[in-house]
């Protein structure tokens, strides 16, 4: 039956947002039903398309209506069919037709009526809510066109529709944290997911780096060949293309060495990220021969034992043969109009359990079910996770933004560091000549807030021995180390488990426990260049481009989805279990629309900027003001007409190259040109406000840095200033979840190094002060790194 089985749950989803969330909970044993509109599905249209058996297909379709039930009501039975169910899962576009609601009526029509997540691409009570937008306008309003942006050239997307891929993530974990609260608590409750916050809180702190650096997104890099290079770039070489990011002054140094220029870290400032930037020319002549001498596939053995988190640029086709995937056994043969095609299983595993493989899409009746137990309205209650200890291993972004959510959410989260090697990411841009440099990093500040912060030096019997007596009261102990460090510690799932059989423990290796990459480390912007996300982002014919680490927040939102799986399954057995999320797997398990086309016979997916397969115009174009952009995105041959009408060129829509939708993508790249044109003296907000007023899909490129100074996000909640000590005040990002009687704010900026080690140590463990100082002097414990 599956984790879920007994779970009765309701989609209704136009964009793929919700379709997405519903797609996990069909992955463990749910019961799914699609309510389409009497027109059906928006989704039964969603690209990528392939051909099959005489019939154009959508293979998004295809693969997020597997193991679902597809059924057409009127809209009172519509909602009493919602009201039977245990989770609805809906985005607002189609609330009317299928509900009969207006999207602002939602939460009241919800209210002890059924647990409502809803994903909407910009709040519906805010400024934008009556805004369309496509993922297209969802990533340049959520900051995303202006991260991917080359100098000179218009501001781009992935071209894989990331906004409701990473969004309905989010939305699996909101739906669980709905049916956790009444489980737990009582009641029914209403959650709105941000789409363009979702995108936002993707995005590697831009606002942050602003506020506390001064810098605005900086471009940078050698010409035309390497992109970004050598801060953070993908680099030709032999047969293709490889990424190679060095983030912090160790992975600099392991780069240096990996390509033959170690002499520089003798240079004054050699170390530094601001001798990278101004040599970055002659540094490139010096690389480029040895890169252009060896393949990927040395280029990785040689970045592995360098210690430099790198990747080889590969695409969908490569990775359906990729050996890795193969030994895991991602893949499985699923049957998909009548041809047997490899599809991904869900990416995170649990324990024993195994994860379902849905069969096809059912077209059926409204299924029977009896009424859902009649519940009071929920108000204020206490937060989901209140009551549940963490302890906290994980570094960088992906383990962090898990506990993010779950410290939001009211877990405690202790944060465990060594003095000797602090969490890495303290030092990603940051200066490391200033005092305390450990404390000034943008990016960690950004991902490290709800917790408190001790140190230990977990290679130490005393550090050790500390860290299991912690354990015996904790539920949760998450790590996102190479796979032998844990075990290397002493600190593997039996010794954790034989401490406190009650633990749930999740390791986020990053390419799984095993296979012949099973020892390899990485992280984000690695993944990403590996499961063909650069691959298809960026110019046409152009560099590669990576997505920006997304991977890191979305395998950290999924191992918070995954964490309460495993606390719900441990309710009913009264046992913890290992939980693993291997993070490139969460990557390549997106694709399952991309694999089932290309076994299909489409060819391989490559960077196309801003072209979409069918919509034309679907693109930024730049208006009135110092780069200043706008996306344009256009569905229907009717709202071409009042795209055309709306720039006082109404003969474009009487043009035969533009008048129907096959004629303007076959004359694409003139009607580009002409809009161009009309677009470019005319001032972006008005603009903007006047294309929507029309129903066109028109929405500003936001720059990351100012994103705490847009109207939505700011109607939203989406940041909060704190103030610490050492870096001053700041908007940090929250997480892009609201939910009905729940507080989300912040109580807790991020902790200095070790600030905490004394009150937990004493608060848990009873430790006096004459034994924390000989611990300090032993360098057990410490507040500075050494």
């Amino acid at each position: 039956m599956g984790m879920l089985g007994k779970l009765r749950i309701v989609e209704i989803s136009a964009i793929g947002a919700a379709a997405e969330a519903a797609r996990h909970f069909v992955g463990w044993g749910a019961e799914v039903v699609i309510l389409e509109p009497p027109a059906g599905s928006p989704l039964r249209g969603l690209a990528p398309h392939y051909e099959a058996c005489g019939e154009r297909r959508s293979a998004a379709w295809d693969w997020l209506g597997r193991g679902k039930r597809a059924v057409r009501l009127p809209p009172e039975e519509a909602r009493a069919l919602c009201e039977a169910a245990d989770l609805v899962l809906i985005e607002p576009s189609l609330a009317e037709a299928v509900l009969g609601l207006a999207p602002t009526a939602l939460r009241s029509w919800a209210k002890a009526r059924a647990n409502v997540a809803l994903v909407s691409p910009f709040a519906v009570d805010g400024p934008l809510g009556a805004y369309r937008a496509s993922d297209l306008g969802v990533m340049a309003r959520g900051g995303w066109m202006d991260s991917l942006q080359s100098p000179g050239r218009e501001p781009i997307r992935p071209s894989f529709d990331l906004s409701y891929r990473v969004s309905g993530a989010l939305a699996f974990f909101a739906g669980l944290v709905l049916l956790r609260a009444e489980r737990l608590h009582g009641g029914r409750q209403f959650a709105e997911i941000s789409m363009q916050g979702v995108a936002a809180s993707m995005l590697v702190s831009p606002w942050l780096v602003r506020s506390m650096t001064g810098v605005e997104r900086p471009f940078w890099g050698a010409p035309d060949e390497a992109d970004a290079w050598p801060l953070s770039g993908v680099l030709p070489c032999k047969d293709g293309w490889f990424g190679c990011s060095p983030l912090t002054p160790k992975h600099w140094e392991g780069m240096c060495g990996m390509l033959g220029i170690g002499d520089v870290l003798n240079e004054p400032g050699g170390r530094e990220m601001s001798y990278r930037m101004e040599h970055a020319v002659e540094l490139w002549k010096r690389v480029k021969p040895v890169l252009m001498s060896m393949t990927r596939t040395e280029l990785m053995a040689a970045a592995q034992r360098h210690g430099v988190t790198a990747a080889p640029i590969r695409s969908i086709a490569e990775r359906l043969e990729d050996e890795q995937l193969a030994a895991r056994g991602f893949f499985s043969k699923t049957e998909v109009a009548g041809r047997a095609v490899k599809t991904p299983r869900i990416s995170y595993l649990l324990g024993g359990a195994e994860a379902a493989r849905p069969g096809p899409l059912v077209e059926d009746t409204a299924p029977h079910w009896g009424p859902h137990p009649a519940t009071a309205a929920a108000q204020t209650q206490p937060q989901p996770f209140a009551g549940i200890r963490i302890l906290d291993l994980s570094h960088f972004w992906a383990g962090p933004y898990a506990t993010l959510l779950l410290g939001t959410l009211g877990a405690e989260v202790i944060k465990i560091e060594s003095s000797r090697r602090p969490d890495a990411f303290r030092y990603t841009i940051v200066d490391p000549r200033v005092p305390q440099c450990w404390e000034k990093g943008p990016l960690w500040n950004d991902t490290n807030s709800e917790r408190r912060g001790i140190t230990l030096d977990l290679q130490t019997p005393a550090g050790r021995d500390i860290f299991l007596r912690l354990a015996r009261d904790a539920d949760i102990v998450i790590s996102n180390f190479s796979n032998r460090v844990m075990p290397g510690l002493g600190l593997g799932d039996d010794a954790l488990h034989a401490v406190n059989p009650r633990l749930v423990i999740v390791t986020m290796p990053g390419y799984g426990p095993d296979g012949p990459w099973g020892d390899y480390a990485g992280y984000g912007v690695a993944f990403e260049q590996l499961a063909s996300c650069a691959s298809m982002t960026g110019y046409p014919g152009g560099v590669p481009k990576i997505p920006s680490g997304f991977c890191d927040p979305m395998s950290g939102t999924l191992a918070a989805a995954a964490i309460e799986l495993a606390l719900r399954e441990r309710e009913r057995t009264g046992r913890g279990m290992s939980v693993q999320v291997p993070q490139c797997e969460t990557v390549d398990a997106l694709f399952g629309p991309e694999y089932i086309a290309v076994q299909h016979g489409v060819p391989v997916f490559e960077a196309r900027a801003n072209r979409h397969e069918w919509m034309a115009p679907h693109n930024t174009y730049r208006v009135a003001g110092p780069e200043e952009w706008l996306s344009i995105a256009v569905a229907t041959d009717e709202e071409f007409v009042a795209l055309a009408d709306e720039l006082g060129a109404a003969s474009l829509a009487q043009d035969p190259r533009f008048a129907t939708a096959v004629a303007r993508k076959a004359h694409e790249a003139a009607l580009d040109e002409a809009i161009a044109t009309r677009v470019a003296d005319q001032p972006l907000l008005t603009l903007e406000a006047r294309l929507q007023a029309r129903g066109i899909m028109a929405c500003r490129v936001t720059k990351g840095g100012r994103l705490p100074e847009d109207g939505a996000l700011q109607h939203f909640g989406l940041f909060q200033e704190l103030s610490r000590p050492v870096t001053g005040t700041h908007p940090y990002r929250r997480i892009p979840l609201h939910i009905a009687g729940i507080s989300t704010v912040f109580r807790r900026a991020p902790p200095l190094l070790g600030e905490h080690t004394a009150e937990v140590l004493t608060e848990r463990l009873g430790l006096t002060a004459a034994e924390l100082a000989q611990l300090a002097d032993q360098g057990v414990i410490g507040t500075k790194p050494r």
